[in-house]
């Protein structure tokens, strides 16, 4: 009893430590609202056109050439400029700071989550009927192969045993058949 509420308890512990923290749900919104309005694929480095090994002055540059284009004073009645000069500012903090930018690297290369209604989630292979089906008729072909596989063992267990008993009963302490003819 005590080890299940110690793995649950370890169970819990580990649901806690791998949630996304704060900042991974503001990257995860902010590629979400660039994409919306920057189009599909668009990414922090793509929209200020550096490479991904970008230095940080080249991060620097590239957001004071982006911001004089997307400044709000620059650019007056264009409909959602503040959001995405707003955007451009929070973005070129996230890749600014080391901690951000990793967080930010991390999901560049391994994919950002989706929103799922109430959570950020990952997409994951789902199989088919057909898959579920065949990988369940295999698992149960095996199981039950191993079963028949135990069951014959341990009959022929039994059989050898009642062999070895007969013989004990016939022979002898000694094990040694008897010479001559035998009545049966």
């Amino acid at each position: 009893m005590r080890f299940i509420l110690f793995f649950a308890f370890l169970a819990v512990l580990a649901t806690a430590v791998s949630a996304w923290t704060k900042e991974d749900h503001e990257i995860f919104d902010l590629v979400s609202a660039l994409e919306g309005s920057e189009g599909k694929g668009t990414t922090f480095y793509s929209w200020l056109d550096v490479p991904p090994t970008a230095s940080l002055a080249q991060i620097n540059k590239a957001y004071r050439k982006k911001s004089m284009q997307l400044h709000p004073d620059k650019n007056p009645g264009v409909k959602g400029i503040q959001e995405r000069f707003a955007r451009l500012g929070v973005i070129a903090k996230t890749l600014r700071s080391s901690e951000g930018r990793k967080r930010y690297d991390f999901f560049y290369k391994n994919g950002v989550p989706k929103w799922r209604g109430t959570g950020y989630y990952y997409s994951r292979f789902r199989p088919g009927l057909s898959i579920v089906l065949v990988f369940l008729t295999l698992l149960t072909s095996a199981l039950q192969y191993l079963v028949q596989k135990m069951n014959h063992n341990r009959d022929l267990k039994k059989v050898r045993q009642t062999i070895h008993d007969a013989r004990l009963a016939a022979w002898g302490q000694k094990m040694i058949p008897l010479e001559g003819r035998r009545k049966v």
